[in-house]
């Protein structure tokens, strides 16, 4: 699904949503992973049984879930999040001290000031399904840099 950049709606600026899911993009790549997590299945399941195929699954999939499945991420006035198959995550603008641009992601870094945010990043926005130009100005309208 590619970006859409949407209108702001009364009281509201513009928003941005995506939907980032990597093994639908990588086929290469997701051959390889969908091989090694089968056969981590059936090693589990041959050397302990039940338990083990269990517990393989629980692993692989809680270890490969952002890759196999698909992410959704938002950008609006209130903020940015990214929900994935375990977790959603919201951060507001004024969580937010910066951003980092990279060539495939754009950064927002937390507020250094508090521990927290010390031990917490901040939040990964991938541009691979995004206009990035479009992404760093709607991040560039709500956090503008000092």
């Amino acid at each position: 699904m590619a970006s859409e950049l949407e209108q702001p709606a009364d009281g509201e600026g513009p928003a941005m949503t995506w939907t980032n899911h990597p093994y639908r993009e990588r086929p290469t790549t997701s051959a390889i992973v969908t091989l090694a997590v089968v056969g981590s299945w059936w090693l589990g399941w041959h050397l302990v049984g039940w338990f083990g195929f269990g517990l393989a699954v629980v692993l692989t999939l809680s270890a490969l879930g952002p890759y196999l499945f698909p992410s959704f991420y938002r950008v609006d006035s209130s903020g940015a999040s990214a929900r994935t198959l375990w977790q959603t995550r919201h951060v507001t603008w004024d969580e937010l001290g910066g951003y980092d641009v990279y060539p495939d992601a754009i950064q927002l870094v937390l507020d250094s000031a508090s521990l927290r945010a010390r031990v917490q990043k901040g939040l990964l926005l991938p541009t691979a399904n995004c206009d990035a130009a479009s992404l760093r100005a709607l991040v560039e309208h709500y956090l503008p840099t000092e």
